[in-house]
């Protein structure tokens, strides 16, 4: 992930600059030729004629720096040019003249005699003609130090203000006092350090040592307008189902209008949010409209999220090498190889917040590998398998217990597993946070757990697949020509509905297809639950968002008809039973209108042959 492109000068003034290093080097030229003929050459160590060659050799050399000096000025010419590499280009020249500078100074300063001061007013005349039309500081550091400005001119921030520090910094720059490379790291020891920019700008965490400078504050209008309208969109939505903690807790934030991202670490936040909303709402209520719209919301946020997130790739790979060197037993360094991995994925997608970041490279400079990369969710009771725990209890225990926890959530009524898991969570959070545990009873407990869901649940996963495989074909033959297609399409009134089926048709698929390989891991029920609980949960949900759709689409179907049909449906899915969806999509797919919506209630109940999936849906309906 980078900027996107820009000049840092434009093709005319690159045609002036390289006009002006063409004198530069007829000024070079000029110099070496009075020191040639200097009849008085002051010695240093040496003769005079030695000296003399030796401070040619000097010149000559500067000399032979200008071609790569106009190589770095072309560079910075580019229009594709990112924000890093304008950086490194902007330091080598200023390096280049820095050092021309430098050298030049100690001669005319050590050859009074030869009279060389015109010529080096005249070179530095020439040099600050080449860097005036090149702003050393990017335009990004150029809106960071605005955002620090504003920042701490605020009453509350003063206190801790660098704004002098910073200030004096920048005016030493462009008055050519100080390096590029002094600016941004600093210079001087002891008691005489000037911090530089890096440190000034993670002061207070304002910013991360591992975000990269910020994009313009313009550079922040689409992703908000992109914010703005999911708000816009989802407000009527969630404020219609505010009654319904879940949704109605996030209303609030909703039409909170001060919320406006304007620099890159609040694209995390709001990420988070947006995810955590079209979550929640699309369990129940991903036929509506203003759900499949913020989803759709969703993924632009994301694709802007990636171009506008961009990490410190010097600072990260110079704090991993200094890991690395502190790295040495093979474990050790395989557990590093492997966090990274995985770190480095979510950097890729934008993911990984600049706070988390370095909050795992605090860990992972003392040696602490009880690491999670992204944090879980709060109602996620698996234990997040570290190299650490990996090392404590072993991967496949570990692994084991997660599965059995996962088949719970899954399988169990939720008053059941409500109780399960009140006491099952505490050990799972010390475990998690490497807090002392009964080890071997926590063991004898999931053990029972195993065995009971072998002998009463896992036995059936035979026939689950096989139901499972049943409606996938039957759904696919029920759509197979263009003309089936299309039909869908009008009568959902849905152009872009096979946008969102084909994805989750996909994922049946291919959970299907490892489930009916016989692969030889998959004898053992036990680990076939991963893959069926990924088809079950895609086909039902597709089933119950097609339903659902077809139902409120028929005419005289409104309020508390929708409510009902939205309890029993969601019975349905959340009982995983993938034969009373079908049969209920079915039902409307063949319909055309509802005459007796009470009717129609009672005959879809009775799709479902779960004894507790009946045994809820009595307790919801017990007029029924």
């Amino acid at each position: 992930m980078e900027y996107s492109g820009f000049m840092a000068i434009n093709p005319t003034q690159i045609e002036q600059v390289k006009n002006q290093i063409e004198i530069l080097n007829n000024q070079l030229t000029l110099c070496q030729d009075k020191i040639k003929g200097a009849p008085v050459i002051e010695p240093k160590n040496n003769t005079p004629e030695q000296e003399r060659a030796r401070l040619i050799a000097i010149v000559h050399s500067q000399k032979k720096k200008l071609p790569a000096i106009t190589r770095q000025v072309e560079t910075l010419g580019k229009n594709d040019l990112q924000a890093a590499q304008v950086i490194d280009s902007l330091k080598a020249v200023d390096n280049l003249f820095k050092s021309m500078k430098s050298d030049i100074a100690q001669i005319v300063e050590d050859q009074y005699e030869a009279k060389l001061e015109m010529y080096k007013q005249e070179i530095f005349k020439s040099i600050d003609i080449v860097l005036d039309p090149i702003d050393l500081l990017i335009p990004n550091i150029r809106h960071e130090i605005a955002f620090l400005d504003k920042h701490y001119n605020l009453p509350v921030n003063a206190e801790n203000s660098i704004l002098p520090e910073l200030n004096e910094l920048v005016e030493e720059l462009e008055e050519g006092e100080i390096s590029l490379n002094d600016f941004f790291t600093g210079y001087g020891s002891g008691e005489n350090r000037k911090r530089g920019y890096n440190e000034l700008r993670a002061h207070k965490d304002i910013f991360s040592v591992f975000q990269f400078y910020e994009n313009s504050p313009e550079a922040y209008w689409p992703i908000s307008a992109c914010y703005t309208e999911f708000c816009k969109t989802v407000e009527p939505f969630l404020n219609e189902y505010r009654s319904e903690l879940e949704l109605g807790k996030f209303l609030y934030q909703i039409r909170d209008k001060s919320r406006t991202i304007n620099r890159m670490g609040d694209i995390f936040e709001f990420n988070d949010f947006m995810h955590q909303v079209v979550k929640k709402s699309s369990r129940k209520y991903s036929y509506r409209k203003e759900v499949k719209k913020i989803k759709s919301i969703l993924s632009q946020f994301g694709e802007m999220r990636k171009t506008l997130i961009v990490y410190n790739q010097d600072e990260i790979n110079r704090q991993l090498t200094e890991l690395r060197t502190k790295y040495i037993e093979e474990g050790e360094i395989r557990r590093l190889n492997e966090f990274w991995a995985e770190a480095q994925e979510l950097m890729d997608d934008g993911r990984l917040p600049f706070k988390r970041l370095e909050h795992l490279f605090e860990k992972l400079r003392a040696k602490d590998f009880n690491i999670i990369i992204q944090e879980k969710d709060a109602d996620d009771l698996t234990i997040a398998i570290t190299p650490h725990h990996e090392q404590k209890y072993g991967r496949d225990i570990l692994e084991r217990i997660n599965i059995i926890i996962q088949e719970i959530d899954f399988w169990y009524p939720p008053d059941t597993k409500q109780l399960l898991f009140q006491s099952l969570s505490k050990t799972t959070e010390k475990i998690q946070a490497d807090e002392p545990v009964d080890k071997k009873e926590f063991l004898v407990l999931m053990q029972g757990y195993d065995r009971e869901i072998e002998a009463n649940i896992r036995a059936t996963y035979a026939d689950r697949v096989r139901e499972l495989n049943n409606v996938f074909t039957a759904f696919q033959k029920s759509f197979f020509t263009k003309l089936d297609r299309d039909r869908l399409e009008k009568r959902l009134e849905d152009k872009g509905i096979w946008d969102l089926i084909t994805p989750m048709l996909k994922i049946v698929n291919k959970n299907l297809s490892v489930l009916s390989s016989g692969n030889q891991p998959l004898k053992k029920n036990v680990n076939k639950f991963k893959f069926l609980k990924a088809a079950s949960d895609e086909m039902c949900q597709l089933l119950y968002d097609l339903a659902m759709q077809y139902f409120v689409l028929f005419p005289g179907v409104e309020g508390k008809s929708i409510t009902n049909m939205v309890n029993i449906l969601t019975a349905f899915n959340e009982f995983h039973d993938v034969n009373a969806l079908w049969s209920a999509f079915s039902h409307y797919h063949k319909k055309t209108s509802l005459p007796n919506l009470a009717v129609n209630e009672k005959v879809i109940i009775q799709m479902t042959q779960n004894s507790r999936c009946r045994a809820h849906l009595k307790e919801l309906f017990p007029d029924d």
